[in-house]
């Protein structure tokens, strides 16, 4: 195998590995938050389907409620959105700096 060989071989594990890492942390995360909003939204819906149907709420007051947790929720995968982009940013640096440790070590 030639020099190039192993340091693309090297770039190519380290990829892996830093993409892996980020992606399973990615998924948790996903899974904790998605359950943590169906909690919250049952609880929510259950509570107000009682009070419309007990004539304690009407059914736009109900509308506006859940408008508002939808919009909570479109808020928040925003924030998520804004914060995986941090984490791109974050693994693209960790695989630049494996590129150039592996051409440093292994190409000069």
């Amino acid at each position: 195998m030639s020099k190039f060989d192993d340091f693309f071989a090297v770039v190519l594990d380290g990829a892996q590995t830093v993409g892996g890492q980020a992606a399973r942390n990615f998924l948790q995360q996903a899974t904790i938050d998605s359950q943590a909003f169906k909690a919250q939204a049952e609880a929510d819906l259950e509570r107000w389907s009682a009070e419309v149907n007990s004539g304690d709420m009407d059914a736009e007051d109900f509308a506006s409620l859940l408008r508002g947790q939808l919009s909570e929720a479109t808020l928040a995968a925003l924030l998520k959105a804004g914060v995986a982009a941090q984490q791109a940013g974050v693994m693209r640096d960790k695989l630049v700096n494996l590129a150039i440790k592996a051409a440093f070590t292994i190409l000069l």
